[in-house]
Parts: structure tokens; sequence; C-alpha cells
């Protein structure tokens, strides 16, 4: 994997320190769980590679397909710590789903019924999956729905977790990090608990992967499928699927086309044996310039470290906590959480994001509460002005 080009524009290495210099958010932008905005570097390639495609088309010498590729692969594998043959690269997390779902109803593993097991309040995309499975958009029902209830602690909520793994449960797919309550799960407790019992674990990690420290590797769970443009700083419409290799028969792919087969450079003759790796869960031709501004986003985040970055997150979300303790908010979510949930003191959270907004702060409004998600590029100054402009609209 070769270094990548810095313009002359931006520093010419990239440092905690001086991140901040390949963002140019309008603004305090605080709704990085809902998307993180494009950096400097990101950018900068994806022009290069445009002007090329432009003068040479595939033709073009710079940004080779597999090169790429295998680089997304290769430090994709780091920070989830899997096999890079275990990586596909799909659209969504909803696609993830799908393709969990679906192949499994292929396989027969709901054939028997059951419950499929899912965090109350959970983000749709980890939902109208698994209702397709439960007969409620047309198909012939198959499971029945429970919905997990997040209350009390961590031992609270394990306990309770384990006994309802007792009852009829076949699968079970939970977020890692969760998007309304800003509470972060264990993981890989559950995921343990669940393979002591034979039923598969799913992970959203849309909220978690690059937020939080996880190892697939070292963990029980058997997929975790999440999109690229929140804690992994990647385009809208990419996402990650990750399967263990000893779980890929038990989901067959539903969908398959060019590039699910083997040797797909040649197009003919005809395959009919599927990738040994992920990508037989890849259709065909994928959104190449996606790849190239996710490679260049992943290669920034290997040259800071995600120890580093994990550190920082945690730091810079107790610097926006204060600034909305100083200000009379409440917290209600978890402290290491860099999805801060929190209510105003005259409980009106819908005027608070409102008058931010005015003011260029960008926050959400989520189940009745503010959620303020901050991320590396904002620092001291940030929290400190965020502060100063909460004074004026509470």
């Amino acid at each position: 994997m070769k270094e990548l080009v810095i313009p002359a524009h931006l520093p010419n290495h990239i440092t905690l320190k001086n991140i901040q210099e390949f963002f140019d958010t309008e603004g305090i932008y605080l709704n990085n769980a809902g998307a993180v905005p494009i950096n400097l570097l990101s950018e900068y390639h994806i022009e290069k590679f445009l002007y090329g495609f432009r003068k040479k088309s595939f033709l073009a010498e710079e940004y080779p397909y597999y090169e790429i590729r295998d680089g997304i692969y290769s430090l994709l594998s780091n920070i989830i710590n899997c096999n890079p043959n275990e990586i596909a690269l799909i659209h969504n997390t909803a696609e993830g789903m799908n393709i969990v779902a679906q192949g499994l109803a292929a396989s027969g593993h709901f054939s028997k019924g059951g419950k499929i097991l899912l965090l109350e309040k959970e983000y749709p995309s980890n939902v109208y999956p698994w209702f397709q499975i439960a007969g409620k958009f047309g198909l012939p029902k198959q499971v029945e729905i429970e919905f997990f209830p997040l209350s009390g602690n961590k031992e609270d909520i394990l306990e309770a977790y384990e006994n309802k793994l007792k009852e009829d449960i076949c699968l079970v797919s939970f977020s890692g990090s969760h998007w309304l309550y800003g509470k972060i799960l264990p993981i890989e407790e559950m995921a343990e608990l669940a393979f002591q019992r034979g039923i598969p674990f799913v992970l959203d990690g849309a909220q978690l992967i690059g937020h939080r420290p996880f190892s697939f590797k070292n963990s029980k769970v058997n997929v975790v499928t999440g999109s690229a443009w929140k804690w992994l700083m990647g385009p809208l419409g990419l996402a990650y699927f990750v399967i263990r290799e000893d779980f890929m028969e038990k989901v067959p792919p539903v969908f398959v086309g060019t590039s699910s087969v083997t040797e797909d450079e040649e197009y003919l003759p005809y395959r009919h044996t599927v990738k040994e790796s992920a990508e037989r869960y890849m259709c065909s031709t994928p959104e190449y310039i996606s790849w190239i501004y996710f490679y260049v986003s992943l290669w920034m985040i290997d040259q800071l470290g995600m120890e580093r970055i994990y550190t920082a997150m945690e730091h810079i979300s107790q610097l926006f906590q204060e600034a909305l303790l100083e200000n009379g908010f409440t917290i209600d979510s978890d402290k290491e959480s860099s999805i801060i949930i929190a209510t105003p003191p005259k409980n009106n959270a819908a005027e608070v994001v409102e008058k931010l907004l005015e003011k260029k702060v960008i926050v959400s409004l989520r189940g009745g509460k503010v959620r303020v998600s901050p991320y590396i590029y904002l620092g001291k100054d940030h929290a400190e002005e965020f502060s100063r402009l909460l004074k004026k609209v509470v």
C-alpha cells in the first residue's frame, strides 16, 4: 500500500493536532453520528481521479482497481480485526441485514420458527429486513419478532438478556451503540451467551465501528455490517459486510452477479461457483469513486491510529458533555459515548435544535431530545464556543 499524495495546501502529514485542517465545515458540525463531512484529502483524490477518467477513461493509470480494493480490505480488516477475505463492500446497513436475513431463510434456518431478538427502538435498517422474515411485507411468515428493552446498568441488561435467550430465540441482531440512547452495549458478552446456545449473533456496526473498540476475530459475532459514512469518515452509499468464513455456507447469496463468481475477470464461459471470499455477496460494478473516497479516509485513520482516535473521541466527548451540563442539560447517554443524548433544562429539544441551527451549530433531534455527536476534527475551542452559544438558546 503506497503513501498517498497530500497536496501542498494541506499539512504534509496527519496528526490529531492538525486534523482540523483536513476539514472545512461551516459552523460547528455536531451530527457526526449521522454522517461525517467529506475530508479535504478525499475530495482532492476524487477530483484527481475524475480528471484522469475524463482524459483516459478506463486507461487512466492512477487509482488501479485492485490496489484500491485490496487497500480498503487491508485497512478495514485492521480496524475490525477480521480476515480481509471476510469483507464485502456493499451500499448500506439495510442491504447487509437483508443479505443475512434472506440467505438464512433460503438455507432453512428459520424453518422451525422461533423469535428474532432486536433492540427496542432500533434503527430501521436493523428492523425491516427481519420484518420481511416475519411476514410483514407479503412473504410467508417464518418467525416472530421480539424487542429487547435497554433498562438498568450493564449487569442488569446482561442478566435480562441471558434470561431472554432461554426462550425460543433463533437469532439475535443488535446494534453495538444505540443511535437513540447513546448506550454502548456489551456486545462481546452478548455474542458469547448467544454462541453458548447455538444462536447466530448479527451486529449492526454502523454506530460502533470506528467509535469504540471491537474485535470481530475475538468475539462470537457471526456477521457485522454497517455504513461507511459515520465513524469511518467514508462516503454516503457505501457500507461493509463482514461474515465469518465458517458462516458463509449458512448464508448463500440470494442475489448474484459478475462479481460473485470465481474468475470474474473472464466473462465467458459462464461460471457456476461463487467465490470463497465474502465477495460472493457483491453483485457487479461498484461505485468506484466512493471506493477511492473510502480508501483515502481509511488511510487517514491508519495514519492517526485507532487507539489514539478512541482516546481523542472520549476526550472531545467529555468537553461537549461538560458544555451541556454547564448550561443545565441532563445527559442521558453513556459517559464514554460520542453519541451524547441530552435533555434541555426546559425540555424544549426541538426549539433548541432549531435555534442552534440558526447559529450554524448542527445537532440533531432524536426521540424528543438533543443528540450531539462530536468527532476528532473538533476541539476545546469548538466546545467553548458551543457552550457560549448554548447560553443564548436555553
